[in-house]
């Protein structure tokens, strides 16, 4: 397929990412050039809805959307707004052939769906055990059951159902050891059993465990395949990267995630980003380069509900009057690669522009912590490849620079921005390290409330080295905190609104790319023609 890249300031055609393997659960193969889309979608609005029955549905989605034919989705009937109905009315947009049905009847979708799809159903009560509606979830992804209560289990008979299991008479553990052998190795959550139906659907659809701090954590995490992933979340977001990524495992912040089943089986191409730096561009000297990059772009539940229109972040009226820089996880390619396609269709590519940089590799994962850094290089520059990204934003603790070596030595990755979470993110102060020619670039301000506001990044970014051709200190990585309020400005994006009409004429915004390309030309290893089949220009 070709690229069309290289084009600083003008837009680009918008190519096709060449399909990367990926192994693992339903939904995790390639990505291909030819669409697989649905034929219908039958959309449940949760309004008004019990969460028994939300539960019932969310389980029978997950079965359903196993396959691509048909499909169920659960949301609130609000297309305006970044959810479920939203992503489902940009992928008729994209294929006007996909028929949209709006059912909210339970028996209804029973009656359609049950017969020669579901097996039975699994009983469960949390009015005796909170955790036993992740039991019944994880028992009706291997036993192809949808999950009921005692307000819900006369649907299921009614459509002929038998009972298969009861939750509440089994354990984690007696549950673990029957079926370990049939639940996914590409997926585990981690999931407060009061927050479903989020990620019910997804358990169920990938055979995958769901509990809530399960106390045979360590056997379900050592049973994963290297480089598997965590979804939900935990009691403390520190813990949780920290068990996952010791076991070589990535953390996908995913505890609100909504109808993930449904979007991953919406297997379209992936584009790519709609403008790259020119790898040979001249640096200017007497000006101060800056990079502005909000943060948190591994939490897939924002990807795939506010983030792409609220007006605090990518839905900012203010985006495009500067040149922004936004953390996105790879994996949103294989969540919903819908969501992915719009962010990229969508990005500033004029003077200023928007420009993706990949959030710590398919999950949040902890260098320092992983048992084979290069088992995670190797990983992530392959998700990195399939999604166009060419600068890797990591986070990291307890930092180890050797342990990310191996992610330089990748011709995919152009420079690594590192962040640790003393002084919000800043703890390194701007350092810069070098591997093999190549930039380890630490964040060196951050606009986070309490932390650093807006006057004083203003007040620094004016005042910072302007000698970018001797001095590594005329380069800034600015961290923007997406869930900061300022008295200037108040939200982030109109935070950087304000700083931006404010700088100094010596003071150059640029993207990513374009910061580590103008270190390396005068550092490091200067970017070169065939470095990387992702930075070139096809003929």
């Amino acid at each position: 397929m070709s690229r069309m890249m290289f084009v600083v300031g003008v837009c680009c055609l918008i190519g096709i990412a060449a399909g990367v393997s990926r192994g693992g659960g339903v939904g995790a193969g390639a990505v291909q050039d030819d669409p697989v889309v649905p034929s219908v979608v039958f959309f449940y609005d949760l309004s008004g809805k019990s969460k028994s029955e939300q539960e019932l549905i969310a389980s029978l989605a997950g079965l359903v959307n196993r396959t691509t034919d048909e499909q169920i989705m659960i949301g609130l009937n609000e297309p305006d707004k970044g959810g479920p109905a939203f992503w489902l009315a940009r992928l008729v947009e994209g294929y006007p052939g996909v028929e949209v049905r709006y059912e909210s009847d339970e028996a209804a979708h029973l009656r359609r769906f049950a017969p020669g799809l579901v097996k039975g159903y699994v009983f469960y009560d949390r009015e005796q055990d909170a955790d036993s509606v992740n039991v019944a979830a994880t028992l009706a992804g291997v036993l192809d059951a949808v999950v009921v209560d005692p307000t819900t289990e006369g649907l299921a008979e009614e459509a002929g159902l038998h009972r298969l299991a009861d939750a509440n008479a089994t354990s984690v553990e007696e549950v673990f050891r029957a079926y370990h052998d049939r639940m996914s190795t590409t997926y585990v959550i981690n999931q407060r059993p009061r927050v479903t139906p989020f990620l019910l659907d997804f358990a169920v659809m990938q055979r995958a465990f769901i509990g809530w701090e399960p106390p045979i954590r360590e056997a379900l995490y050592d049973r994963m395949e290297m480089n598997g992933r965590v979804f939900g979340f935990g009691p403390g977001e520190i813990e949780f990267f920290r068990d996952a990524s010791r076991h070589g495992l990535g953390g996908a912040p995913s505890d609100w995630l909504m109808s993930g089943s449904t979007t991953m089986g919406w297997r379209v191409p992936i584009e790519t980003q709609r403008t790259h730096a020119d790898p040979h561009l001249e640096t200017e000297d007497g000006v101060h380069y800056v990079a502005f990059v909000m943060s948190d772009g591994d939490n897939l539940q924002w990807l795939c509900s506010g983030f792409a229109t609220g007006d605090r972040y990518f839905g900012s009226p203010h985006r495009g009057e500067f040149t922004m820089n936004w953390d996105l996880s790879p994996e949103l390619a294989a969540v919903n690669p819908v969501a992915m396609n719009y962010l990229y269709r969508n990005a500033s590519c004029g003077e200023h522009r928007d420009y993706f940089v990949t959030a710590s590799g398919r999950g949040m994962v902890y260098p320092s912590l992983h048992p084979d850094p290069q088992a995670f290089a190797d990983d992530t520059a392959e998700a990195m490849a399939l999604v166009d990204h060419r600068v890797i934003s990591v986070l990291d603790p307890d930092y180890d620079l050797e342990s990310l070596y191996p992610l330089l030595e990748k011709p995919e990755v152009l420079g690594i921005m590192l962040k640790t979470f003393s002084g919000g993110y800043r703890e390194l102060g701007g350092q810069v390290f070098w591997h093999e020619g190549k930039p380890i670039v630490s964040v060196k301000h951050t606009l986070w409330s309490a932390i650093q506001e807006p006057e004083e990044m203003l007040r620094l970014l004016n005042e910072g080295p302007r000698r970018p051709l001797a001095d590594e200190g005329s380069y800034t990585i600015v961290n923007v905190h997406p869930w900061s309020n300022f008295p200037v400005g108040g939200d982030p994006m109109s935070a950087l609104a304000w700083i931006n009409e404010r700088l100094d004429p010596h003071v150059r915004v640029v993207s990513l790319d374009e910061l580590m390309i103008h270190l390396r030309q005068n550092f490091g290893s200067p970017t070169g023609e065939g470095e990387s089949q992702a930075i070139q220009a096809d003929e």
